[in-house]
């Protein structure tokens, strides 16, 4: 195996600063030079020494839409109690005075030392009129509160089946969390979203990709009706 100091100076010798130029997508030239710089379509970029370029990344299972989603959602990725996630969608709702339906994503309950909050009554008592549904993050259950049953009649539309994937307490009263194919029936209830809105959360997931040099996705479970907004 190469000595470290072998290593090192062997990258030294043979990692110049290079310029590199760009047209069209194709590197049409790379020569040493005296800093590192990389010219785009005519464009001269300066680059730190150490940089690295790369070509863009393709996502083969992305879900664009999601980014844009999230960016209007209460972030509860990583909460480490249930009080956390309440602290956060207190914060997040105090900046979003003016959403009709609060929604969160990304509670795991799994490791939580406080989990008999993750009840109807903790979301009932910061919200006891505006909506407020918080997806698990693996989106197979919901907390919801009071409002938000009320508001998607979930009790009243609901299957038998469905009304069974509401998780009850001991005295037949919900707990707040909304199972599996119930979620559908009280997404049913909530404002529609516009054309607009789901042209806005593309454009913004497209930006994110690019940020981070993913120029190419795959997008996976494409709904009927944000083919438009898409492809506009």
């Amino acid at each position: 195996m190469p000595s470290e100091s072998f290593v090192t100076e062997f990258l030294q010798e043979n990692a110049p600063h290079h310029t590199l130029e760009v047209r069209d997508g194709v590197i049409v030239r790379a020569d040493r030079a005296e800093r590192t710089t990389l010219s785009i379509d005519g464009v001269a970029h300066d680059l730190p020494e150490d940089a690295r370029v790369l070509p863009g990344f393709v996502d083969t299972h992305c879900h664009l839409i999601g980014p844009g989603e999230m960016s209007g959602r209460v972030d509860l990725v990583g909460a480490t109690s249930a009080a956390d996630a309440l602290d956060r969608l207190e914060a997040f709702a105090a900046e979003r005075p003016g959403d009709d339906w609060i929604l969160g994503f990304g509670w795991n309950e799994a490791g939580w030392s406080d989990r008999e909050r993750l009840h109807i009554s903790e979301l009932d008592r910061l919200f006891p009129d505006r909506p407020v549904s918080l997806y698990r993050v693996d989106t197979h259950a919901v907390w919801c509160n009071s409002a938000a049953l009320r508001q998607s009649g979930l009790e009243r539309r609901a299957t038998a089946i469905e009304k069974a994937l509401i998780r009850r307490d001991e005295g037949g009263e919900p707990t707040g969390l909304v199972m599996e194919g119930a979620i559908k029936t009280m997404e049913a209830g909530m404002p529609e979203r516009t054309e607009e809105q789901y042209m806005a959360w593309y454009r913004h997931g497209a930006e994110l990709c690019l940020k981070h040099g993913i120029t190419e996705v795959h997008d996976m479970n494409v709904h009927p009706d944000w083919i438009d907004p898409l492809v506009r």
